[in-house]
């Protein structure tokens, strides 16, 4: 007996993430499993344009090196679901299937809420929210082609985005991602 005997999801022993994800994603109304590449999942939603990426696995699927969200209808995201401080969720315990089925919830069950910035027509950066009304921020992130730039307008960045939201500078698109099952 190893130490994934005893992973329940569901009412159903688990031993490996590709396990998880067929339970979690298995009704076909809702979800698209695909291969991506040799060691991402992606699942595609099929009511809306929103994406759930697990990527890294192992060959053995006992470990994940990251689980992501996002939606081609924004530029927002779920950011890095883990960092240095959370190694311990990539391996397959309940531990991480109950931490990686909370963040699924966003996307799944609740819906989520997106700001994008651009400064004229090139994008700057994005605000993710896991809420309509903005009370939990859940990542932000900035432009790569704007590189170092970024950087430089750090000091003036609640300007840009006060000009952006306004339409003087820039824009602001608000985007609203529904949840998948409603």
């Amino acid at each position: 007996m190893t130490i994934y005997d005893s992973i329940i999801y569901k009412n159903t022993v688990i031993s490996t993430w590709l396990d998880y994800i067929q339970i979690k994603f298995g009704d076909t109304n809702y979800f698209e499993i695909n291969h991506d590449k040799e060691d991402c999942i992606v699942v595609k939603s099929k009511t809306n344009n929103t994406e759930m990426r697990f990527y890294g696995y192992d060959s053995i699927h006992q470990t994940i090196t990251d689980c992501q969200f996002s939606n081609v209808d924004c530029k927002g995201w779920s950011g890095k679901t883990y960092d240095k401080k959370s190694e311990k969720y990539r391996t397959l315990s309940q531990e991480s299937i109950n931490r990686i089925d909370r963040i699924l919830e966003i996307p799944i069950y609740r819906g989520w809420y997106s700001e994008d910035f651009y400064i004229g027509s090139e994008f700057y950066k994005a605000s993710t929210y896991s809420n309509k009304n903005k009370s939990k921020l859940i990542a932000k992130h900035a432009s790569e082609k704007l590189g170092i730039l970024i950087y430089l307008l750090f000091p003036i960045s609640k300007i840009i985005k006060y000009l952006s939201i306004k339409g003087i500078h820039g824009k602001c698109k608000k985007t609203i991602i529904e949840p998948i099952i409603k």
